[in-house]
């Protein structure tokens, strides 16, 4: 079983498994190996924060299925960011916060892995993951600060970068998810946080089809 990316739609395409008859040993493999599935961790778009992404009807373009680093802006301006390997997005939330004198418990490291993504200030990280699941879907995430005076989203890329090529060998592939509804005016803001850190190489994930009125 394996699974692509598509840049244009955002979505998980899934390829079936073929069952035959390899007899009893080889069921007990492959029910063996779905259980492991089952616990696998994922990243798939669902775990992105919520947004109307830009309709197109352009071709897609397939990139790779791993390293991928994504930055997602929202229609109120809150900026996300989050890497598709776990461990490289801990390493890197982690060294931000380690420049602002803030440390992890070790039960905070673990619950640090496990978010989809980076949306609040970094100092305020510790209280949260102390918090249980379902308190902390009720906290509004007010996203990353990415001000002049404290550009936590550059740093987060930064080292996430950093992180990537020693896990990977390769840097990772910058995307980005935007709200169709936000001013193209604070869009170029991140574009310009992105050239600041000499990226001019970037992809935009969009939507394939057009929204219903009731999504809007």
């Amino acid at each position: 079983m394996s699974a692509s990316l598509s840049f244009r739609t955002g979505r998980i395409t899934r390829y079936p498994i073929v069952w035959q008859d390899f007899g009893s040993v080889a069921a007990m493999l492959l029910a063996i190996m779905c259980c492991l599935l089952s616990n696998a961790e994922t990243d798939f778009h669902t775990d992105a924060p919520y947004l109307l992404l830009p309709s197109t009807t352009e071709r897609s373009y397939c990139g790779p299925e791993t390293n991928i680093l994504t930055i997602s802006l929202d229609k109120t301006n809150k900026v996300y960011f989050s890497h598709d390997s776990k461990s490289v997005q801990a390493a890197a939330i982690r060294q931000v916060a380690a420049k602002r004198g803030v440390y992890f418990t070790i039960f905070q490291q673990r619950e640090l892995v496990k978010i989809p993504y980076l949306g609040m200030d970094v100092r305020k990280l510790p209280a949260y993951l102390s918090l249980p699941d379902y308190e902390r879907r009720k906290i509004t995430l007010l996203g990353i600060p990415c001000s002049e005076g404290d550009n936590q989203l550059s740093e987060c890329i930064t080292a996430a970068r950093a992180e990537a090529l020693r896990g990977f060998d390769r840097m990772p592939l910058i995307s980005i998810r935007t709200d169709y509804r936000l001013p193209y005016a604070r869009i170029k803001n991140l574009f310009r946080n992105l050239q600041g850190l000499h990226l001019y190489r970037y992809y935009l994930i969009t939507h394939n089809k057009p929204y219903n009125s009731d999504q809007l």
